[in-house]
């Protein structure tokens, strides 16, 4: 997870993301955004969607906005995050999350583990 150096919820951890580009897809956004926020490469069939999450109050600064979240393989890869947009990143336990956690981030991990175990 990173620490958001921006607003909205700026010092809160949350999972890497970001806005679609025109013209492209949401895979080539999930690359794009990993490249840049953390320096992650990946293909974009190493993306597997875990849900769509579209809850009208999900975000803090006033807009409805939908989220396309997405499990990565990463193999071996090396993290290295952009300073603009992250403040620190670190791993963490899915069961034990940090307090302050953005958005609709917490509820996106409990499908994710739900998923794992069916």
């Amino acid at each position: 997870m990173t620490k958001r150096a921006r607003d909205p919820q700026a010092g809160w951890w949350c999972m890497p993301g970001g806005y679609v580009d025109w013209d492209e897809t949401v895979e080539e956004c999930v690359v794009r955004e990993l490249r840049e926020e953390v320096g992650l490469v990946v293909n974009p069939s190493d993306c597997q969607l875990l849900g769509v999450f579209s809850d009208p109050q999900r975000d803090t600064d006033g807009r409805q906005n939908i989220d396309c979240c997405f499990v990565i393989k990463m193999g071996d890869a090396q993290i290295s995050p952009n300073a603009e947009e992250v403040v620190e990143w670190q791993w963490f336990d899915l069961h034990q999350l940090p307090e302050k956690l953005a958005f609709d981030h917490g509820p996106m991990v409990k499908r994710f583990l739900a998923s794992a175990t069916s």
